[in-house]
C-alpha cells in the first residue's frame, strides 16, 4: 500500500492508517462525563491534554482513544490513535480521572485532515468553529464506545495560523447595535449609513445597498436615484476580524414618492 508521510503522520492510501491524527468511523455515544484541555488557549503548534472527570469504569476497557469532531469536519479526526490504558500513570481500575497528552497537536491533525481517502493533497482547512473533543474507551480495536467524557473547543483560523481556546466561544463578529441609515429619503438626496457596534471590534466593515433584492451600490452613502422613488432602500454591513465569521446586520428606509 502506497502511502504518504506529512509532519510525522503517515496517511495510507485507500484507508487513512495514521500514527497521531486520522479520520476514522466510530459510533455516536452519549457523554458520561466531561473533560478538560490544558493548556486554556494556544495555537496550532501548541501540545496538548486532557483530563476526564472519572474512569472507563468497565473491566473489558482496554484502550482510548481522543478525537475532534464537529459540524465542520466530516467524521472524526483522531488525536492521538488508538493507545492502552495502562499507559496511563495511576489508571488503576479506570474508576478515576484519567489525564493523559494528546499526541498530535492541532497543525498535525489538519495535515491529515487535508488528506483524502485516495491520499491526495487537498489542503483542506479545518474552518472555525466550535468543536466536541471526546475520551472515548474501548474494548481494544471495537469502535464501539464503552465511556465517553465530552469537552469543547473553540478553534479559528487566522492569518497566523490555528489558535484555540477551550469551551465553547463566539466565532463570529456579532452585532450589538444595528447600523442605521440617515440622510434624505427622497430622489437627489444621500443616505448614509452607520456600521453599527460590534464584539469583537471588526477589523473592517463593508457596506451592500440594494433596492429590493438588487445590489444597487457599496460604500457608507448612496445617492438616490430617480427609479429609486416609492422604494425601500436597504444597506448590509458586514463585518470581518481575523479568527472569525462575518457578522451582517442591515438597515432600511423608505424613499418618498
Amino acid at each position: 500500500m502506497n502511502s504518504r508521510i506529512t509532519r510525522g503522520l503517515t496517511v495510507a492510501v485507500g484507508a487513512l492508517a495514521v500514527a497521531g491524527a486520522a479520520l476514522v468511523a466510530a459510533p455516536v455515544a452519549s457523554a458520561n462525563g466531561t473533560l478538560s484541555i490544558t493548556p486554556a488557549t494556544g495555537t496550532g503548534e501548541s501540545a496538548l491534554a486532557v483530563t476526564t472527570t472519572g474512569g472507563c469504569a468497565s473491566p473489558i476497557a482496554t484502550h482510548y482513544v481522543v478525537t475532534l469532531s464537529g459540524s465542520g469536519v466530516t467524521g472524526d479526526i483522531t488525536l492521538n490513535g488508538l493507545q492502552p490504558l495502562s499507559a496511563i500513570p495511576a489508571a488503576g481500575s479506570q474508576t478515576t480521572p484519567m489525564s493523559v497528552p494528546v499526541a498530535s497537536n492541532l497543525d498535525m491533525a489538519q495535515a491529515a485532515y487535508s488528506y483524502d481517502t485516495a491520499g491526495d493533497d487537498t489542503s483542506v482547512k479545518i474552518p472555525t468553529g466550535v468543536y466536541t473533543v471526546k475520551f472515548v474507551c474501548r474494548a481494544g480495536g471495537d469502535p464501539k464506545p464503552i465511556t465517553v467524557y465530552e469537552g469543547s473547543l473553540t478553534l479559528r483560523q487566522t492569518t497566523a495560523g490555528i489558535v484555540f481556546e477551550e469551551g465553547a466561544k463566539p466565532i463570529a463578529v456579532a452585532n450589538t447595535v444595528k447600523p442605521k441609515i440617515t440622510g434624505q429619503a427622497k430622489v437627489g438626496g444621500t443616505l448614509r449609513a452607520s456600521a453599527g457596534t460590534w464584539n469583537p471590534a471588526p477589523d473592517a466593515t463593508t457596506y451592500t445597498w440594494r433596492v429590493g433584492k438588487k445590489a444597487v451600490g457599496t460604500g457608507a452613502s448612496y445617492k438616490v436615484k430617480a427609479s429609486d422613488r416609492g422604494k425601500t432602500i436597504s444597506v448590509t454591513v458586514t463585518a470581518t476580524k481575523d479568527g472569525y465569521n462575518p457578522g451582517r446586520a442591515s438597515a432600511t428606509i423608505k424613499i418618498a414618492k
